[in-house]
């Protein structure tokens, strides 16, 4: 009889590599983690499955209106020294955020006073003249437990401490997840598109928007409740000279009625509110340092099939990666930019705003649903999908916040 693992994680990105170095932490565990690694050129990207971790910069932060998922935030970004540390390797960067109009939340509270100031317009303009605002605007700075990652370090990080401690890591990609009997027991087994059949005692679907169109839970089951948004964000090459003037910029996180001088974009659907990030200079594996900005709500559409998420990530939109470029360099004023690029990323979304943690059946758990902010949340996310497949949901906050929800229908809510 082949091995039988005594846990199988599919999906290999940034909560599926965090879900196998907490399941590799407990002694005398078996643990295989699949899922495929990033292509190293765009145009390989022949195959189905992408990562929105391809990338170098992710903005994190302990604050949110979603106390619940606020300290699911602070649990992980207060876990990323010690991951460094393990691995060797720095991914994360602690240079703040910068929270404006209706993106602060002003939370209560000496934790939140003592890494929290509060910034009138005046100050704004004072401490970030290069940023163009409105007259009302204001804002938190949050000068602690925020910043920003690269996702694709801390993947890295969490596979090689995975790695070291006895993980199988295979790189493929799960085709069907089934329960089967094997001997005189029920195991998962686990079909890759190499030819591969994986055993294991507990399976765990960590496999992002793709759980919408892969079909890996039981047929009865139906589909996860859940839609893949397409989003794009803009690369504003800079200089290192002016990277260097940048370095004490913060993230920021915009949510307001904008100012008039900014090209006109999208909206948050009311036709009033813009909704966008941004994260200071960061260097790319090109050599060059780009300002990213994403703006919410810029692609007036969802993906409807794995045909749709497959060339959206291949080509993208050139007119909305020109439209959003051309807004990210009326935000800043005093700035020379050297070009810019565009690039295309997906967002699941749950109606509950938060991620699925859940067991399907007693041998079967999810973790998927990141609402655009998998990056800040996925470490504790992964711990606690372990837990939950060990049967110890350990955590304070009730398990009920992030049951999975399924349709018989795909897609049925759009």
């Amino acid at each position: 009889m082949p091995e039988v693992f005594d846990f199988c994680i599919v999906g290999a990105g940034i909560v599926g590599s965090a879900a196998a170095r907490h399941a590799t932490c407990r002694p005398g565990t078996s643990v295989c983690l699949v899922g495929p690694t990033e292509a190293q050129t765009w145009s390989s990207r022949d195959g189905d499955v992408f990562g929105s971790w391809y990338d170098e910069g992710r903005r994190v932060s302990c604050l949110g209106k979603d106390a619940a998922m606020a300290d699911i935030g602070r649990a992980t970004i207060e876990r990323f020294p010690d991951i460094e540390d393990q691995a060797g390797f720095k991914f994360y960067y602690e240079v703040g955020s910068l929270n404006i109009g209706q993106a602060c939340v002003c939370f209560n509270g000496k934790r939140s006073q003592d890494s929290v100031r509060k910034l009138e317009n005046a100050d704004m303009k004072k401490q970030f003249p290069y940023l163009v605002m409105n007259k009302t605007d204001r804002g938190e700075l949050e000068t602690q437990n925020a910043g920003y990652i690269n996702p694709r370090a801390l993947v890295a990080a969490q596979k090689i401490i995975a790695l070291r401690a006895g993980c199988t890591i295979i790189d493929d990609i799960a085709v069907s997840v089934d329960r089967v009997l094997a001997g005189t027991m029920y195991h998962m087994s686990v079909r890759t598109e190499g030819g591969r059949t994986i055993l294991a005692r507990r399976v765990l679907l960590a496999t992002g928007g793709f759980s919408t169109f892969r079909d890996l839970l039981p047929p009865s089951a139906g589909y996860p409740d859940q839609y893949v948004k397409p989003t794009c964000v803009s690369l504003l090459k800079v200089s290192a000279d002016t990277a260097s003037r940048f370095r004490a910029m913060p993230c920021v996180l915009y949510k307001g009625e904008g100012d008039g001088r900014w090209m006109k974009a999208t909206t948050d659907g009311t036709g009033r509110l813009i909704d966008f990030y941004m994260l200071p200079p960061i260097r790319y594996p090109d050599g060059c340092y780009y300002i990213k900005l994403g703006l919410t709500g810029a692609v007036p559409k969802m993906l409807r099939s794995q045909d749709d998420v497959r060339r959206w990530y291949r080509n993208g939109d050139v007119t909305v990666q020109r439209n959003v470029a051309e807004f990210a360099k009326s935000v800043f004023q005093g700035v020379d930019f050297l070009g810019c690029q565009g690039s295309g990323c997906v967002i699941t979304e749950t109606p509950t705003g938060r991620p699925y943690i859940d067991m399907v059946h007693d041998q079967l758990g999810v973790a998927f649903g990141g609402n655009g902010m998998a990056a800040k949340w996925s470490d504790e996310i992964g711990r606690l999908a372990f837990q939950m497949l060990l049967g110890d949901w350990d955590s304070h906050l009730p398990r009920d916040l992030f049951r999975l929800k399924l349709s018989h229908q795909r897609l049925a809510r759009l």
